[in-house]
């Protein structure tokens, strides 16, 4: 989504490294095509046909990913978003994960979205430097 009127926005303010305003000076800087299916990747023209292709469809032919997952944490301000793009566009299945998850609860599965408690954009980037 090209804007940052999603709920999280104002939810997460604060406890992630990035805000609405940062969000808009990076858009500004990248300068995308409005409406184009890789700029805007759940309203962007043609994503419903782009998706069906990468993503199979229950039912449907095979698409080109056969395995993937979509990661979010909930303390994140673009989690609205990654919710609707792992939801409409992947069709993943949602595991929420925190400390002390079974982590089985991923076996087996070809799309999921990990939703992962109380975690920030730059999650793993944080945990690597505390090795």
């Amino acid at each position: 989504m090209m804007t940052v009127d999603q709920e999280s926005y104002e939810t997460n303010d604060g406890k992630d490294y990035i805000d609405g305003p940062i969000a808009l000076r990076f858009k500004g800087a990248w300068n995308p095509t409005r409406g184009d299916a890789w700029a805007d990747l759940c309203e962007g023209e043609g994503t419903d046909e782009v998706w069906r292709q990468v993503f199979p469809a229950s039912g449907g032919p095979p698409g080109l990913v056969k395995k993937a997952m979509v990661t979010a944490g909930t303390a994140e301000v673009l989690l609205d978003s990654c919710r609707r793009f792992a939801r409409d566009c992947v069709k993943a299945e949602t595991v929420v994960a925190g400390r002390g998850s079974d982590w089985s609860a991923f076996d087996r599965k070809t799309f999921v979205y990990a939703e992962c408690e109380g975690e920030i954009h730059v999650q793993p980037a944080l945990d690597c430097g505390r090795v």
